[in-house]
């Protein structure tokens, strides 16, 4: 790592995200890939033009792998217990987790009660359970193959991102560079397979493809941990880092025929997004375009973690209630829609999530849990 490198880290707060410290040009990654998942699962009210979006979990999983890495790294190193650090990553992700299971349950009880749900009340109150615990919904409570979160699908990645912060946690001391690299390459021969076992990597959502999971997070956030071990000594400039942003949609938007799908996917997650990220995490636009940035980053898990039950809401109220069918308005229906989740997205960062997680993590560091280094000197004494 070069000197200016390490010189420019700082070492924020427990439970902060790093990258409102640094890397804002990452920040605007993540809220065009947030804002380009929308638009996935709500394809019918924007036309379906971004048919590639679902590749966005993958680099959803690269930036986390780099910005942890950021954060935690040399605290995980200095004795960090695993359980701390998890801890931390569940603090950062389970209040809005939580709140879009509530609001995805709370559709699928009135589904069930206005007799629109093929779903049965005990299957739904099973996986409510699951899911208050974070877990998947087991195979088989509910018929045909639905989402391991069926009340906030987009969870799954979550599954797999909390998978990945264990192992890097649990094997950070042995984590030398070649380690590193052995287990990136594994993760590139099961994202290799899982291409094109699922044709494309569109995989992981349901137990039906739920191996394929393995392979895109694995790959994916592992590299971003090698990405901040290496990163460019070249300085970007403000062109740099919007140049960055900008391109992730038409990139989201290449037409792919199915024949072509695993290979155009495999290039994209194993050298596009790297090539991006390794760029975006080296430039710093102007102070207007970080702020710009900044801001979609916070909406961007926001976003990300309610928007499929607010979609089921709105789409249900506006054709029971108003006797309006959204589809018949697209795609001016979806630029409602995307602008309306914009604004709760920023809503409930600022007067739920953030005020929430304070007051998490205050409780979290008074029971002062003790690090590795402590408990290895226990133990030598017992």
């Amino acid at each position: 790592m070069s000197r200016t490198i390490q010189q420019a880290r700082r070492t924020p707060p427990e439970g902060t995200d790093a990258s409102q410290l640094r890397f804002s040009t990452l920040d605007g990654l993540r809220g065009i890939a947030a804002l380009a998942v929308l638009q996935f699962h709500a394809q019918n009210l924007f036309g379906g033009h971004l048919r590639s979006s679902y590749l966005a979990v993958d680099l959803f999983f690269l930036l986390s792998g780099l910005v942890l890495s950021h954060a935690y790294e040399e605290r995980l190193k200095r004795g960090m217990s695993v359980r701390r650090f998890m801890l931390i990553r569940i603090v950062r992700l389970y209040p809005l987790y939580i709140l879009g299971t509530l609001v995805g349950a709370a559709f699928f009880l009135a589904s069930h009660v206005f007799g629109t749900s093929e779903y049965s009340l005990v299957g739904i109150a099973i996986a409510f359970v699951f899911a208050v615990l974070f877990m998947p919904t087991p195979a088989g409570v509910f018929s045909g193959d639905i989402s391991l979160y069926p009340f906030v699908y987009p969870a799954w990645s979550l599954f797999f991102e909390l998978t990945a912060n264990y192992l890097y946690s649990a094997t950070l001391p042995a984590q030398a560079t070649r380690f590193l690299m052995s287990v990136v390459g594994l993760g590139a021969v099961l994202l290799i397979w899982s291409a094109f076992q699922f044709e494309g990597l569109d995989a992981g959502i349901s137990w039906s493809g739920f191996s394929g999971g393995f392979g895109r997070v694995i790959f994916s956030f592992f590299l971003g941990v090698l990405l901040f071990r290496f990163p460019l000594t070249w300085r970007g400039n403000g062109l740099h880092a919007v140049l960055c942003v900008v391109v992730l949609i038409p990139i989201f938007a290449v037409p792919v025929s199915k024949d072509y799908r695993a290979i155009f996917d495999l290039a994209v997650v194993i050298f596009v997004f790297p090539t991006l990220a390794a760029i975006a995490a080296a430039s710093e636009g102007s102070l207007r375009f970080r702020q710009c940035f900044a801001l979609l980053g916070k909406c961007s898990y926001a976003i990300y973690a309610v928007h499929a039950p607010v979609l089921w809401w709105t789409t249900r109220v506006s054709s029971r209630v108003f006797g309006v069918q959204l589809t018949d308005l697209a795609p001016a229906s979806g630029v409602a829609v995307l602008v309306m989740l914009s604004l709760l997205a920023f809503a409930l960062d600022r007067y739920y999530d953030s005020p929430v997680r304070r007051i998490l993590m205050r409780r979290l560091s008074d029971r002062k849990l003790p690090d590795q280094n402590s408990v290895s000197r226990s133990s030598a004494k017992a």
